[in-house]
C-alpha cells in the first residue's frame, strides 16, 4: 500500500503542474467545476489545493502512520488505477494537441 501512496502522490504532482501550465497558457479547461471555481479565484490557490492531497500522502508516509485497514488499502489501489487511466487519457490529449 505505501507504493500505492507514492504513486498518488507522483501522479497528483505530475498532475498538478501540467494542469496548471495548461490553464495558464490556455490549452485546456479545468473539467472539474470546483477545481475550475478554485483556478478562476486565484491560480496558486490551484495550485496549492492540487498539491495538498499529495502532501498529506506523504505526510503519512513521513510519520510511518499509513492506514492498515482493508478498505484504505483497497480504495488507494482502485484510485492508483482510475488516476492512471486519467492521466494516460490526459497525455494522449497533450500529445494529440
Amino acid at each position: 500500500m505505501i507504493v500505492a501512496f507514492h504513486c498518488l502522490a507522483a501522479l497528483n504532482i505530475i498532475d498538478a503542474v501540467i494542469t496548471f501550465i495548461g490553464l495558464k497558457l490556455g490549452m485546456i479547461k479545468e473539467a472539474n467545476p470546483l477545481m475550475d471555481y478554485i483556478y478562476n479565484q486565484h491560480s496558486i490557490l490551484f495550485l496549492a489545493v492540487k498539491l495538498s492531497f499529495s502532501f498529506i500522502l506523504y505526510s503519512f508516509l513521513y510519520v510511518k502512520k499509513v492506514p492498515a485497514k482493508n478498505i484504505v488499502k483497497y480504495t488507494a489501489y482502485m484510485a492508483v488505477l482510475i488516476y492512471s487511466f486519467v492521466f494516460s487519457l490526459h497525455l494522449y490529449w497533450i500529445v494529440k494537441i
